[in-house]
């Protein structure tokens, strides 16, 4: 679709955008559009995040496993706007952090991105740290959005290179034609 003739309808079950051009409509998953946007910018290094300093600098506890894992991925995690160092044997220190669409993200989600590296055992491969990056800094299913983070969410996601799946390969939109709606309200016989 064009970004520039498409109108939102509204978002469904606070996960889902409903939006319209002239001869479609989509239904647009919000967790795997901004996944796919994000992707896309943590691959490249992009400059484009919006970085939330914390009031209070946030310490937190790894495991030695974690650890070991984390001073060979700090690298990518200050590429990737976080502004994180170590601060003794077992623990981090996060000072700033990522922040996307108004929606404030705990700064312990780092672990959650180590964990998941760590179990899949990937510490290396770049598109899988950015797939995990974008997986838990993304805004989730039953998140509210306005209008104007819809309108953002949609634009952002069709300047991708591949708009229609987010890194894991499922389906950002969906999409049905005028004329697939009119058949099954049987308003055309095929």
């Amino acid at each position: 679709t064009s970004t520039n003739n498409f109108k939102i309808i509204g978002q469904i079950f606070n996960t889902y955008i409903i939006f319209v051009d002239d001869n479609n409509l989509y239904i647009l998953d919000q967790h795997a559009a901004h996944e796919r946007i994000l992707y896309e910018m943590y691959l490249t290094y992009s400059k484009c995040f919006v970085i939330q300093e914390l009031v209070v600098p946030h310490i937190l506890k790894l495991t030695h496993s974690e650890m070991e894992f984390f001073k060979d991925a700090i690298d990518i995690f200050k590429k990737n706007g976080f502004d994180l160092d170590i601060f003794d044997n077992n623990s981090i220190i996060i000072r700033a952090i990522p922040f996307t669409f108004g929606i404030p993200k705990d700064p312990s989600y780092i672990k959650e991105i180590l964990d998941e590296l760590r179990e899949e055992n990937f510490p290396k491969d770049k598109n899988k740290i950015a797939a995990s990056l974008a997986c838990h800094a993304a805004i989730k299913a039953d998140e509210i959005l306005s209008i104007e983070e819809m309108n953002k969410l949609i634009k952002m996601l069709f300047e991708t290179e591949n708009p229609y799946n987010c890194p894991h390969g499922r389906p950002t939109i969906i999409s049905f034609s005028l004329y697939e709606l009119e058949k099954k309200f049987k308003r055309v016989i095929s």
